[in-house]
């Protein structure tokens, strides 16, 4: 099952889904998030917050959307660097010139998996910026790549 999948299922048997920062926050009614259901969300967490991140498109208004999820990412990571742990979260802090360094720099391997999880990103919307880290994110994260550290 895709997180895409996934996230449309929960929503369709009324469950709320939310990201606040790197947490899901989930609200079912009774009986329907089964440890089946929570092993998937766990599983998909990454993706789900991926998904979640992107600006939900106005209904005819002219204000600009705000992307809060991201701003939350982006403020987290800015904590960990001040507190001298940057490790994946360097990739919300750094600079275009130095995201564009640690993406050429990655393995063909990791490259290959960076462009996957960035096409989709991409096809689901998201800015490309904010693509490109969020997906450096994970793929640090999962594969404890270390970025920003001296």
């Amino acid at each position: 099952m895709t997180a895409h999948e996934l996230l449309d299922s929960l929503l369709a048997d009324g469950v709320r889904v939310a990201a606040n920062g790197t947490r899901l926050e989930l609200d079912a009614p009774r009986g329907v998030l089964t440890q089946e259901r929570l092993e998937q969300v766990r599983a998909l967490k990454p993706e789900l917050l991926a998904l979640l991140a992107q600006p939900e498109p106005s209904a005819g208004t002219s204000e600009p959307v705000v992307d809060t999820s991201f701003l939350e990412m982006v403020e987290d990571a800015r904590r960990f660097q001040a507190e001298g742990k940057p490790g994946p979260w360097a990739a919300f802090t750094m600079d275009a010139e130095a995201l564009d360094g640690t993406i050429g720099d990655l393995s063909p391997e990791f490259r290959d998996e960076f462009d996957l999880r960035i096409g989709i990103y991409r096809r689901d919307g998201l800015p490309d910026d904010h693509a490109r880290r969020i997906a450096l994110f994970l793929l640090a994260s999962e594969h404890e790549i270390p970025l920003g550290e001296p």
